[in-house]
């Protein structure tokens, strides 16, 4: 009876302080008187058709008031918001933009990011509203990426002093492909995980385990794209110091697994989680294997080393790749490096496994 009455109390607690809290950004929120023009202006869901938090709409209300006297007085306006990952800023800023569209359409407006995934639902977003309400927009290039902007600011001003052709380094924007490749190829061979590819082929009912392996990529992918898009990092996994002579992929972290999978949990269901192919492989292993991969990013962004499928302890012979026919027309079941091998020529055992590696896009 006394344990009962003790767990109430503490119940009731945290319900009250719970509770203080949630009343107290509501109090925030409203709080900001409104014209009603600039509180018609503020959409009722987030693009995800949920309700926005209270401290959401908080920023929402402040942002529609400063437009607002903007437009009718002309006070600058300037917001920072600083949030956890998950916790909803993407769809704060599509938000904002929203106001901006239904307030002041004749404003030029531009919404972008680092990340390729979200750039591109930002240009889907804006051209939208053009097409609706008129909205005056600013696309960086075709990506709408912040580097495309950043390119189109250095390549006008370049040619306003003159030069009449200007040179960027080429980056490959299939960094993430040739990282969850190679991840993916080493870490099938870590462990004998083969049966595991064999068990993703049946499932997701394609030809060979070189078309499961290669659908498993592009899903690894999507999901590193969903965590990036939140701001996820997985900083107790990546290292302050990293050879680059002998690069190794760290020893991941649990929390950051975790962190991962209560991410995904909690945003995938409006971006294809449910249906992801790589899950084939087991939720547990898709968090392993992506954690690797943005691991692996961010430690090697600005090093210059010889990326390759990291089989711990085994030999690069074990990687398990996917290839193509003598033809090299039609793909064919994956496999270890060495069972693509027919010859026991010492000079041709020197490149053949960098050419099968490359033939099957793990190198």
């Amino acid at each position: 009876m006394i344990f009962s009455i003790i767990a109430f109390v503490v119940f009731m607690s945290v319900f009250l302080t719970v509770n203080a809290v949630s009343q107290t950004a509501q109090d925030l929120a409203l709080a900001i008187t409104l014209h009603a023009d600039a509180e018609a202006g503020i959409p009722e869901v987030d693009r995800n058709g949920n309700k926005w938090s209270w401290e959401q709409l908080r920023v929402l209300r402040a942002f529609a008031k400063a437009l607002y006297e903007y437009a009718r007085y002309g006070k600058p306006i300037s917001i920072a918001v600083s949030a956890v990952a998950g916790s909803g800023k993407t769809s704060l800023l599509q938000g904002m933009t929203h106001i901006v569209a239904k307030l002041c359409p004749e404003l030029l407006t531009s919404m972008t990011a680092f990340n390729r995934h979200i750039a591109d639902s930002s240009k889907d977003i804006l051209i939208q509203f053009q097409s609706s309400d008129g909205l005056n927009i600013k696309i960086f290039g075709n990506s709408n990426t912040v580097n495309a902007g950043g390119k189109s600011l250095l390549d006008t001003k370049a040619k306003s002093c003159g030069f009449t052709k200007v040179d960027f380094p080429s980056a490959s924007s299939d960094r993430y492909v040739r990282l969850a490749r190679l991840t993916l190829s080493g870490w099938l061979a870590r462990e004998d995980r083969m049966p595991l590819l064999q068990s993703a082929k049946e499932q997701m009912q394609v030809y060979t385990t070189s078309h499961a392996f290669n659908e498993i990529v592009g899903d690894l992918v999507k999901v590193c794209n969903m965590l990036m898009d939140e701001g996820y990092v997985p900083r107790k996994t990546v290292r302050k110091d990293v050879d680059s002579k002998d690069y190794q992929p760290p020893k991941l972290s649990a929390t950051d697994i975790e962190e991962a999978k209560k991410l995904i949990q909690r945003i995938g269901v409006n971006q294809g989680w449910a249906e992801n192919n790589a899950r084939c492989l087991g939720d547990g292993s898709v968090f392993e294997l992506v954690v690797e991969i943005l691991a692996v990013a961010v430690e090697t962004a600005f090093l210059k080393v010889d990326l390759k499928p990291f089989c711990d302890g085994k030999s690069i012979m074990d990687a398990i790749v996917p290839q193509k026919d003598y033809r090299d027309k039609y793909w064919v079941d994956a496999g270890p490096v060495r069972s693509f091998i027919n010859t026991t020529d010492p000079k041709h055992l020197e490149w053949l496994p960098a050419k099968i590696l490359e033939g099957g896009g793990c190198a």
